[in-house]
Formats: structure tokens, sequence, C-alpha cells
């Protein structure tokens, strides 16, 4: 159930051009100027033995040679805490992956399929409905910050007249047709939250939705088992960068284009960020990616996959906001890719 590669100790560090308003590659080892947070917040400034000074490191990832090892964001050597701190509640990744298999194995007995609804849809009866736990459970935030979490409604009511209008059209003119599936409100205001060019655009958010595909509406978890298994794309709770953005965490090396269904990884990817954007403040603020480039070649790579990939990233196909894009360790040759290849 682990990662079998120890987190790598990244020599380059790219910032993606455009992410976050900054555009300058971050290369520093043991400063304080790591874009990344510890996700172990009882002890920020520690690293498991054996791990070395690093900044901007994977997530923690278990497995040989010390692999539990958590981003720093301080001016700090290695020291002898605990892979998995006792006072951290925060699951790991291979928590997370066993915990979702469980709730797999639980659901194919469930006689109720009710569990399986996917959040952005809505139904005849409540068109509102809020997403349910067991669908979300081992992709979105640890279950402490729920409590703090407003309701659509309340989210719906704080919003300007002009702001409250943009969702009220995009669901006007999205149920004007009867062949098309009603969304939920939460889906509505994300998708006006997220419009590319601005907040609350709704032309913007209206092309959008026209480009969005159907699939994107109905994915559930049960779908995405055998993608999610691969461990190529996964959210990392309590994973932030300096300024609380949340983070998801990839490792392309493990997708392979020629071998691998391209719409498998968009779907990882639409349902990851979608589940991610379910927290009021990532719809708002929103998100981050760290790509862990150890071992990508050639083979991992084809123009058809990062053109949708980077279109996705970019609010074009499913309604996020990607505030920070960090390339952890990419080869020395990955520039000459990046400058034909970047958004």
């Amino acid at each position: 159930g682990g990662y079998p590669e120890p987190p790598p100790t990244p020599s380059r560090v790219k910032r993606s051009p455009g992410s976050g308003g900054q555009s300058s590659a971050a290369r520093s080892h043991g400063s304080n100027n790591s874009p990344l947070r510890s996700p172990y917040p009882n002890n920020p400034g520690t690293l498991p033995a054996g791990s070395g000074r690093r900044t901007a490191a994977a997530p923690p990832t278990p497995g040989q040679g010390g692999g539990n090892g958590a981003p720093n964001g301080n001016n700090s050597t290695s020291s002898a805490t605990p892979a998995n701190p006792p006072n951290s509640s925060i699951p790991q990744p291979h928590q997370m992956m066993q915990n979702m298999a469980r709730s797999l194995r639980s659901a194919s007995n469930n006689s109720s399929d009710s569990w399986k609804t996917n959040p952005w849809v809505g139904s005849a009866n409540n068109s509102n409905a809020a997403p349910t736990s067991a669908t979300t459970a081992s992709v979105s935030p640890p279950p402490a910050s729920a409590p703090n979490e407003r309701t659509v409604e309340e989210q719906m009511k704080s919003l300007s007249i002009t702001e409250r209008n943009c969702v009220q059209q995009l669901k006007q003119k999205w149920e004007s047709r009867k062949s098309r599936t009603p969304l939920s409100t939460e889906m509505y205001l994300c998708l006006a939250r997220n419009s590319p060019s601005k907040p609350f655009s709704f032309h913007q958010a209206w092309k959008v939705m026209k480009k969005m595909d159907p699939r994107y509406f109905t994915l559930s978890i049960t779908q995405l088992e055998d993608q999610i298994s691969k461990r190529v794309l996964f959210p990392v709770p309590g994973l932030q960068d300096k300024q609380g953005h949340d983070l998801f965490y990839m490792r392309p090396s493990r997708f392979f284009p020629k071998t691998h269904s391209l719409n498998s990884i968009m779907d990882n990817l639409v349902y990851v960020m979608n589940c991610m954007n379910e927290k009021e403040r990532n719809a708002k603020n929103g998100i981050g990616l760290v790509a862990n480039m150890t071992d990508w070649k050639m083979a991992n790579f084809s123009v058809s996959y990062w053109h949708r990939f980077m279109a996705t990233l970019q609010g074009r196909k499913s309604p996020t906001r990607i505030q920070l894009f960090l390339l952890v360790n990419p080869p020395s040759w990955f520039n000459k890719i990046w400058l034909i290849m970047k958004p």
C-alpha cells in the first residue's frame, strides 16, 4: 500500500510562468524561500532522519529510505522526527488510498447507490443537494475543516447582486435545453467563480460550460478506481504553499500516453480538482499542483496529452484556478520542451 520511491531532493524547481503572478524559477536549498508549507502543523520545521536539507520536496511518500518525508518550509536540517507525528491527524497518501479502497469495497455490497452521486449534478427533487460525504471521503480535505465551511445557501447570500446574477444566468441558460442534466447550485457557483478571465464573468464561464466534456458532470469514484490505483495524480491533505493554497501531487513518470487512456488521466485531474474546489476557500482563491518529474522520459510525453492537460489547468476545460504549478526535479533537457509547450 506504500509508495516505492523515496521523496526526491530537487535540484531544480520550476515555477510555471503565470502561476500566482510569478514567473521566476525557485532554486534554493535549505532556505526560507520554499514555496511549500509542511503538512505536519505540529512539527513544521523538521524532517525525517536521512531526508537531508531540501525545499519544495514532493509530498510524503511512504517507502524506502525514510520515505515518509514532509516538505520543509523552513531553514532546518534533518532530525529524527517520526514519519507520522503522534499529534498529527492528517492522513498520509497511502492511508488515503487504503481508505478509498475500503470505501469502494464496502459500497459494492451496499444496496443504496446514493453515495455514488456526483456532487455537481442536481436532481429533480433537490437541485441544491449537498455532496454526500462518502463520495469524496478519500479525496477531500480532512473532516476537521468541515464545521468551518459555509453552506452553498450562505455563500450565495454573501454574493453581490452582480455576482448572484451571473450564477443565475448560467443556471437559466444551461437548463434552457431540456436535454441537459440540471446541475447543482454549487457547480454553477464554482463555474462563475473560476471563469478564466476574471471571477463572475458570465460569457467566459459559459464558454467553459460549453466546452466541458459531459462526463465531467457525472464522474464518481467508482469510475476512477483503476486510474487512481496507478497513483499518478492525487491530493495530499494538509499540503499547502506559504500563501495557504491547497496543493495536489502528480507523478508524471507513471503515465504513458501511448499505452494508457488519455481520458482516464483527464478524468482523474478534473475529479481531484472538483473535490478540492468543494472547499469555499479553494473555490475562491485557487489551488496548486506539485509535479514530481523524477524518472520522467519522453515516453511519458505526447503533444496532445500536454495540450489537454495544460488547457484543463488553465480552467478552459473545467472550473478551476491554478495559482501555483511547481515542477520538481525536471530533467536538464526539459527546458526545450517547456519553451515550446508552455501555456
